[in-house]
């Protein structure tokens, strides 16, 4: 026969599992779900992606000042994140900041559009500067064939 040990609060033996915890000492129950929020409490859950979108804008319209074809990418980049921090803020108006995120998409595409315009621009200066030195050379090469030539 095996002896069952009385019934009532026991004191753990060393070798045979944790000791029991009071109400206070154990961790809430999950039920299944994932965590919201992982921030301290009473902090709201942000938008990150409207933050992202926002200060990517911005570097785009100064890249696009600096070094132009930078300012393109990070202007595609701000209209994906701020169309992703826009569509999540829709989804949970917890998450707040559908107008940041609004703002760094708009200050992408201007910055695109911008970096269009400008790309435009150089590459018709460029044509016509080519065509402005074809047309001296042919000038030059003309000039040199009528004094040198022989009588």
């Amino acid at each position: 026969m095996t002896q069952e040990p009385p019934p009532g609060p026991q004191s753990p033996q060393p070798g045979h599992g944790p000791a029991p915890q009071s109400p206070a000492q154990q961790p809430p129950a999950q039920h299944g779900l994932p965590p919201q929020h992982h921030g301290p409490p009473g902090q709201q859950p942000s938008n990150g992606m409207a933050v992202a979108a926002l200060v990517l804008g911005i570097l785009a319209i100064v890249f696009f000042f600096v070094f132009f074809p930078i300012g393109f990418v990070l202007g595609v980049l701000a209209i994906v994140f701020g169309l992703i921090g826009r569509s999540r803020a829709k989804r949970d108006p917890r998450l707040g900041r559908k107008g940041m995120a609004l703002a760094g998409a708009i200050l992408g595409a201007v910055a695109i559009v911008l970096v269009i315009i400008v790309g435009v621009i150089i590459g018709i200066v460029i044509s016509e500067a080519d065509d402005i030195n074809s047309l001296d050379q042919q000038e030059i090469e003309q000039q040199l064939e009528e004094e040198f030539e022989t009588p």
